[in-house]
């Protein structure tokens, strides 16, 4: 298998996405979800650092970054979670 294979490969295991069309009027309107699959140690370790990646589109690539407080909130709200129940 070609490395751009062996890549494309590890970006599935990596992430997920999908599109939906929010509106169709005059023109329609993609939304695109996509999920990165972490383990708690990797949420840990970005409630520290943050994470930033790219999103390569047909028309742009846009970097997108999340704070280490992001993290540290998700952190918080799972074990708040977990204590309760």
């Amino acid at each position: 298998m070609s490395f751009a294979g062996r890549l494309r490969r590890a970006a599935r295991r990596l992430c997920h996405s999908h599109r939906e069309r929010v509106g169709c009027a005059d023109f329609c309107i993609a939304k695109d979800v996509i999920g990165v699959n972490l383990t708690e140690g990797e949420i840990g370790r970005r409630a520290e650092t943050g994470m930033s990646f790219k999103v390569l589109g047909r028309r742009a690539l846009l970097t997108m970054t999340a704070p280490p407080g992001y993290f540290s909130a998700i952190i918080d709200a799972h074990r708040k979670a977990r204590d309760a129940g």
